[in-house]
């Protein structure tokens, strides 16, 4: 298969992962901030057990919140906060301190919602890494340079400037996973943009 359309098939199914953790992420944290789950967890002490199935403490318990609300902000043009929070996502889903009775119903569920968004979120990073991969190696950057924004890539269906949105996205999306500088923009039109292909 040609590389420009395998580039092209590779991000298209990152698109609807992407789409769906950006609906879930905002979510989250309307969730958090509408029920009891924020007045509940802040009354915790400090490492307590949290939740039953995803075996949270506090502590990881907020990172998880916090996760969402970064996420929340990154496709929405906000500003982002720097932090390692692929360390977050791992300690979300390996939480090993599991509370012995439901803490609240929207603790519980918002336990196992961040615990998927985090397996969600180490799943993208790795595809990313693996897209970035094939078009540095492959010197897809080069082949395209002197071809105009709107001109349909050889071999694929998708335009130069869409290409190098994804390739963005790609980029500022493992960025901000990966405790660096993410550039803020407005990624959900990148989301729109590519569902349409």
């Amino acid at each position: 298969m040609d590389i420009t359309r395998q580039l092209q098939t590779d991000i298209k199914l990152l698109i609807n992962s992407w789409l769906t953790m950006k609906n879930e992420s905002t979510d989250i944290g309307k969730v958090y901030w509408s029920t009891d789950a924020n007045t509940a967890v802040a009354a915790l002490t400090t490492g307590e057990a949290t939740t039953m199935v995803s075996k949270l403490t506090k502590e990881e318990f907020l990172a998880g919140i916090t996760l969402a609300e970064q996420l929340d902000k990154f496709f929405t043009n906000q500003s982002l906060t720097a932090s390692d929070y692929l360390a977050s996502c791992q300690n979300t889903i390996y939480g090993n301190n599991a509370r012995t009775s439901k803490l609240s119903e929207s603790v519980e569920a918002l336990g196992d919602r961040m615990k998927q968004v985090s397996q969600d979120c180490i799943t993208i990073y790795k595809k990313c890494l693996d897209i970035l991969k094939s078009y540095t190696e492959n010197e897809v950057g080069t082949m395209i340079a002197s071809i105009s924004s709107n001109r349909i890539i050889p071999g694929s269906d998708m335009t130069k400037a869409e290409l190098l949105s994804g390739i963005t996205l790609c980029e500022q999306f493992n960025k901000l996973l990966s405790n660096q500088a993410a550039t803020q923009g407005d990624y959900a039109a990148t989301l729109v943009t590519w569902s349409r292909l």
